[in-house]
């Protein structure tokens, strides 16, 4: 299993570039051409291994998307695209925690916005959630690897928000909030609402 997001070309790249400068003895160049693939890496990792016993976890709970921390939990939000009386979960992704994006739930990629960078999801049992990415200042617009029509396993990777941002997660009404404000979360293992029964 790879540790880094990072393509096969782009390693093979600059760890040429690296071992040719040592070889012709360009000290500036192996230097700042290590410094360069190390920062990359580091950006670009994997910070833990898949939770493969996801599939343990109840159906009718929703993992966090992506790492960082709570920022807000809003009630009877109304959005033009999602609906009205949404449950809304504000997350902050620093730029230095890993930067993927992972499936919260089982489900079907129903719409994706591009301009808006806006995400619905379908979950087996009918329940829509709502994924909306907003880049930091400093950040880069997520580049996520879904279309219409896709179907995935809650935890699979959906792409990578490189220098982080923001994720507003909507929910239907109809789910109990499971984090509350500030809390840490992690892609793919934090359960951020559960189904009411």
């Amino acid at each position: 299993m790879p540790i880094s997001h990072l393509q096969k070309k782009t390693h093979l790249f600059w760890i040429t570039l690296i071992a040719l400068s040592f070889w012709f003895l360009w000290w500036w160049m192996f230097f700042l051409g290590g410094l360069i693939y190390g920062l990359l890496y580091f950006f670009y990792r994997k910070s833990h291994k898949d939770f493969l016993e996801a599939h343990i976890i109840s159906q009718g709970v929703v993992l966090s998307p992506v790492n960082g921390i709570v920022r807000s939990i809003r009630s009877k939000v109304d959005h033009p695209s999602f609906g009205q009386d949404c449950l809304e979960i504000l997350i902050a992704v620093p730029w230095w925690k890993e930067w993927s994006v992972r499936m919260p739930v089982t489900a079907e990629v129903v719409d994706f916005q591009q301009p808006e960078q806006a995400l619905t999801l379908m979950a087996p049992n009918g329940q829509k959630v709502c994924l909306q990415f907003m880049k930091s200042l400093l950040g880069m617009t997520p580049r996520l690897a879904v279309l219409p029509g896709d179907r995935g396993m809650r935890v699979a990777n959906l792409g990578n928000f490189p220098l982080g941002g923001s994720v507003l997660v909507y929910l239907l009404d109809n789910y109990e909030i499971m984090v509350n404000v500030n809390d840490q979360v992690v892609a793919g293992e934090t359960p951020l609402a559960g189904e009411q029964v």
